[in-house]
């Protein structure tokens, strides 16, 4: 019965993120953020507010190479909802890129709202919503007791104490464009967190060159550099 009740309480963590900062719903709460107006406050929820205010403290001290108001530009080129992957027009990258700005996302945490400078804002929490969610279903976990586990989904890791052997857990990193599909590098973590992406596994190719999801908001495009592979631990 206690596996039971873990079991539903992480899926019921992991679940409210989905239906709140999903983009693939268009009765989520992100996407209701979307469509609303410039110069009006939007009432948002505790968890939307928090990975809003997150998102925008990681584009201040990244310079705006994070920023959560991508998303003009990862549907320019194809990587979102539509899917429609190609280099896109010029004029198209340049109204993405015109729409693309962090700072005109105003929150009050006082109010807890949130007020786009002009209509075009669109965010997408890609990059950090699903942290979010692993971080709500460890909260779950130790809320019923549980001191050691290990939490994964779609390759944000979380961990807490020590595996069946009695050992940090192993986490292994993959080997880019590695087939078959092979680790790089294993970590041990214990009490961290872990995540990793790169340009091997979302991108299309054309013209004989590689575009990956990884989309730099400075140059409207996908991150040109020869890097394959970040992961971070905290």
């Amino acid at each position: 019965a206690r596996l039971e009740a873990l079991a539903a309480d992480v899926q019921a963590a992991l679940d409210g993120v989905n239906r709140g900062m999903s983009l693939y719903r268009p009765e989520s709460e992100l996407m209701r953020l979307n469509r609303h107006p410039q110069g009006l406050p939007l009432p948002l929820s505790k968890d939307l507010y928090e990975v809003l205010a997150a998102g925008q403290q990681v584009a201040e001290l990244s310079q705006g190479a994070f920023d959560v108001s991508v998303a003009p530009l990862v549907n320019a080129w194809g990587f979102g909802p539509q899917k429609r992957r190609e280099v896109p027009a010029t004029n198209e990258l340049q109204a993405g890129r015109a729409a693309v700005d962090y700072r005109g996302l105003r929150l009050d945490a006082q109010h807890r709202t949130a007020t786009k400078a002009h209509d075009g804002l669109q965010a997408d929490l890609g990059g950090i919503a699903k942290g979010y969610g692993v971080d709500l279903a460890a909260r779950a976990i130790e809320a019923l007791g549980v001191e050691d586990y290990m939490i994964e989904v779609g390759g944000e890791v979380r961990t807490r104490g020590r595996n069946a052997q009695g050992q940090a857990w192993r986490i292994g990193i993959e080997e880019p464009d590695a087939v078959p599909q092979r680790a790089r590098r294993v970590v041990p973590l214990s009490g961290r967190a872990m995540a990793t992406s790169g340009d091997y596994r979302i991108y299309f190719e054309q013209a004989g060159r590689r575009y990956s999801h990884e989309i730099d908001p400075r140059t409207a495009a996908p991150i040109a550099h020869g890097l394959a592979s970040v992961t971070v631990v905290a």
